[in-house]
């Protein structure tokens, strides 16, 4: 039997709408021609109340799964579904997997076991056990946990899909989270969403696609998208990429950098990746390093671009009072904090065009209202 299995796809997502649905849905209906059961690991919507355009969507796109599936004639039930931490609703309140279930379009996993055939003669476990536990909140983790161990059916290969956090899955997590240990026993395979990258744990038992749609811009997510595609019969998994845009990092490090320095460097980066012909990329520049003294921010809005620009900005600089302050215990200088403020001022300004009468008009403004908070 093959197994395609999908994860976050988050339909619905504004800061990337048409990424995530063109990406989502690629991964959903590749997986279904691929394979003879498709698992949506969680956070299909990116709200538990989803707008009716995103619903319909999604509809759409598993209604298209399901045909292709159904072709197939495994048996019913082929595309099988829990809620992620998105979808998370309160107690007897229907979350969207809920709403798709309604419809027949997917069948929510729980501690009930739904049992495939296999129709590989030649493999050494004919039943495939599927088991599902909806996102939670993390302290709820363990014991819900406990509540699968003891369910994995004997003669079958047992598959336990979840949503969560482990703590080997962010070093240096709280010792609070739900650990690898803690997992419910017994199981073959254990298939996790929630976490946005590719990887795996426990020599593979453990296996997580990531998402289909980049969402939190983290230097992991340059990484390829897409979904995994195994095989029961020998327990090959394959990793099946999807198109996806590009997403780019670059790292500017200044050094004494004036605020006009750190746009030119801003707007040339922009310009060196837009010559390189990608096609409508996302981009996230980091800036570090530090500023010139005096200068405690950059403006960095109004760069224009024809792509998606995140800027971060981890550049150092003092507020210009503390500046004064550090300068002139260093100097042991003779000059008031006043005089040596308006010297660095001075400096500051030029860059700026102003001339001798207005810097001196902004900064002592400036200086009244720093003493005031």
């Amino acid at each position: 039997m093959k197994i395609g299995f999908v994860s976050d796809t988050h339909f619905g997502y504004k800061r990337f709408e048409e990424d995530a649905a063109i990406q989502g849905k690629t991964a959903i209906l590749d997986a279904a021609a691929k394979s003879d059961v498709l698992v949506l690991g969680g956070d299909i919507f990116d709200k538990k109340d989803p707008s009716l355009e995103t619903v319909a969507f999604a509809v759409s796109v598993l209604k298209e799964a399901k045909n292709i599936l159904d072709k197939k004639s495994i048996q019913n039930n082929n595309i099988l579904a829990i809620a992620g931490t998105h979808e998370l609703t309160p107690k007897n309140v229907l979350n969207p997997i809920g709403f798709l279930e309604n419809l027949g379009l997917v069948k929510v996993l729980s501690s009930n076991p739904i049992v495939f055939q296999e129709n590989d003669v030649n493999s050494s476990k004919q039943k495939v056990a599927f088991f599902g536990l909806n996102g939670i909140p993390e302290e709820l983790t363990k014991l819900a946990f406990e509540k699968f161990d003891g369910l994995a059916l004997k003669d079958a290969f047992n598959i336990f899909v979840f949503h969560q956090t482990l703590k080997e899955f962010i070093p240096g997590s709280s010792d609070e989270l739900a650990s690898i240990e803690d997992l419910p026993k017994g199981f073959d395979l254990y298939l996790c969403g929630h976490i946005h990258s590719k990887r795996e744990y426990l020599n593979g038992k453990i296996q997580i696609p990531g998402s289909t749609i980049i969402t939190q811009l983290k230097e992991e997510e340059q990484a390829p998208k897409g979904y995994l595609l195994i095989h029961t019969s020998n327990l090959k998994i394959d990793f099946i990429k999807i198109p996806t845009r590009p997403f780019i990092v670059k790292e500017l490090v200044f050094t004494d950098a004036s605020s006009i320095q750190v746009r030119q460097a801003i707007k040339e980066e922009l310009n060196k990746i837009k010559q390189q012909d990608f096609q409508k990329p996302i981009v996230k520049l980091v800036l570090k390093g530090n500023l010139k003294k005096g200068l405690s921010q950059v403006q960095l809005d109004n760069l224009e671009s024809d792509f998606f620009v995140e800027i971060e900005n981890k550049l150092e600089g003092l507020d210009i009072v503390q500046e004064i302050e550090s300068i002139k215990k260093e100097q042991q200088s003779e000059l008031s904090a006043e005089q040596l403020g308006m010297k660095f001022f001075y400096e500051i300004s030029k860059e700026y065009g102003f001339s001798s009468s207005e810097a001196d008009e902004v900064f002592k403004t400036f200086l009244n209202y720093k003493k005031q908070n």
